[in-house]
Parts: structure tokens; C-alpha cells; sequence
């Protein structure tokens, strides 16, 4: 970050999984994904800080597979809201 930001907003609460879920739904409609042995489960998520005009915003990442495809995206969500 080359300039420091002005405040940080969010608050971790617990909406996290309402908030990952919705956003899930919205790029591929699926909320889980394999794990190691090959069974589903809920998305895993890492909490984190993203600039945003100058501010810090406190969010979630979580990796995601797009719809139809092999690819894989690593997507940041807003811990406020929940957007992208």
C-alpha cells in the first residue's frame, strides 16, 4: 500500500457463511467445494483487507470454480455487504 488509508471499515459478525453463500450462488450456484478426499464442503474461507478508495476494508477470500469451465478464481468479498 503506498499511501496509508484513511480508516478501516467492517466488522467480522456473524453473517460470514450468509454473505459467502450469496456470493457463491451468484457465480456458480455452488457453495461447496471437493476436498482432499474428494467430498463436498462448504467453501473455505480466509479473512483479509482490501483497499478500496483509500480505505481498508475488511473482507473474505475464497476460491471458487467457474461455472462450466476447469477454471478456478480467487474471489474477495466484502464483509459489510458482500460485494465483489
Amino acid at each position: 500500500i503506498k499511501i496509508l488509508p484513511t480508516s478501516i471499515k467492517g466488522k467480522e459478525g456473524g453473517n460470514k457463511e450468509a454473505l459467502v453463500t450469496a456470493a457463491a450462488k451468484k457465480l456458480n450456484g455452488n457453495t461447496t467445494a471437493k476436498n482432499k478426499e474428494g467430498k463436498d464442503e462448504f467453501l473455505k474461507t480466509t479473512t483479509v483487507y482490501f483497499v478500496k478508495n483509500g480505505n481498508l476494508i475488511l473482507g473474505y477470500e475464497f476460491d471458487i470454480e467457474e461455472k462450466g469451465t476447469d477454471n478456478s478464481w480467487m474471489v474477495i468479498i466484502s464483509a459489510e455487504d458482500g460485494s465483489l
